[in-house]
């Protein structure tokens, strides 16, 4: 396989003050399986944009490779899940099957082929999406966030496959799935972009070893900085002391004949050496800017329950029966949710966990979509 390289890389969105990427050169072997990571808003998916020429930008890219970016963009997903792949796939009759033997593998009801494709599940949509991915031998693949809505199940297949692919480039916020499927970590850090080989917990172990690192330099210069100041404001106060004693109109003392010269020359090599101090203060403080520049600041969450009352019963179900398309799916439901409680809401793909949040949101409005009873506590408001 060949290589993809990037060389002085320089790409902004119009609306930015600031390069996105700038001068940023790199290079990795096709024969990779490479993990993108980086917090939101750093650039994975427009780095894979422009892998694919989607986005014009400064600098080169040099590949011999084709790139296939998944997850698929659906023009018209009122269509049938079974023509929205054939389409996608550039399938027809008598090479369909292979789309048919990997959502088996993916434990996806084939009956969904049926169904207009934006009536499926998040989650069998993703799995739909994946099939073609895994039938593509001949494209190297760009894959944004493949474990999306997926169950644990859907999750464990794709690490299954990636594990026995040579040769492609992750994005994913999954820890647990990266250290199963990557061999090397491409990281968009705060202040530069970095490669190394591993999973990602290896990435992890050199990424706190060296913030440790630079925490403990920037302790040091804070410090030094501090010594630093403290001696030039010292210096610069014996110097201002000995200027007004060479000024002073009369000293009824034997000191009244001291060489006002001498003081003079004295303050002004005092005060020469509070300037070389206080430089050296402030250019230690502009080596400091450079430290923990890939340092993760991370902003607490908060969730406003100021007006909860400690056991408080804010959600009900009672008999709750989801259904879609007049469809039943689930058994009837029935249980409490009082305030402080924090609730895991899990199941396999397509059995209602994202229809149950929308009849949450959308109360009472969706009440014929359902049997029995959903109620929330009034002036409770659902975000």
């Amino acid at each position: 396989m060949g290589t993809i390289q990037f060389k002085q890389l320089t790409f902004n969105y119009p609306d930015q003050a600031t390069p996105l990427f700038k001068d940023v050169t790199l290079q990795f072997d096709a024969s990779w399986r490479l993990g993108l990571i980086g917090r939101n808003g750093r650039g994975k998916t427009t780095l894979l944009k422009l892998l694919q020429r989607q986005l014009e930008f400064d600098g080169q890219l040099k590949t011999d490779l084709d790139f296939h970016y998944f997850p698929q963009t659906v023009a018209d997903p009122s269509q049938l899940a079974r023509d929205v792949l054939m389409t996608l796939g550039q399938l027809d009759d008598s090479t369909f099957w292979q789309i048919e033997r990997e959502l088996n593998l993916l434990k996806v009801d084939l009956d969904c082929l049926w169904q207009p494709f934006n009536t499926l599940s998040p989650g069998e949509q993703t799995k739909a999406l994946l099939a073609l991915l895994f039938i593509d031998e001949h494209h190297f693949q760009l894959i944004d966030e493949p474990t999306n809505h997926l169950d644990q199940d859907g999750r464990d297949t794709v690490a299954h496959y990636l594990q026995q692919k040579t040769g492609f480039i992750v994005i994913s916020h999954d820890r647990h799935f990266l250290n199963q499927v990557i061999d090397h970590v491409l990281s968009i850090n705060r202040a530069d972009i970095t490669v190394q080989q591993g999973d990602y917990q290896t990435w992890q172990t050199t990424q706190e070893q060296q913030t440790q690192s630079e925490q403990h330099q920037n302790s040091l210069l804070k410090s030094e900085i501090k010594r630093l100041n403290q001696t030039a404001q010292q210096k610069s106060q014996w110097s201002q002391q000995a200027e007004r004693g060479k000024n002073a109109g009369s000293v009824k003392n034997e000191s009244a004949n001291l060489d006002k010269g001498f003081i003079g020359h004295r303050a002004a090599k005092v005060m020469k050496r509070a300037t070389t101090i206080t430089a050296r203060s402030e250019q230690a403080a502009t080596e400091k800017q450079g430290l923990l520049k890939n340092v993760e600041i991370t902003a607490p969450l908060t969730i406003n329950n100021q007006s909860l009352k400690p056991q408080q019963i804010v959600l009900t179900a009672t008999d709750l029966v989801l259904e879609q398309d007049g469809r039943a799916l689930n058994q009837p439901l029935s249980f409490e949710l009082k305030a402080g409680q924090q609730v895991a809401l899990t199941g396999a793909n397509g059995t209602g966990k994202s229809t149950f949040i929308k009849a949450l949101l959308a109360l009472p409005e969706m009440q014929h979509q359902v049997s029995g009873q959903l109620t929330i506590a009034p002036r409770i408001k659902v975000s």
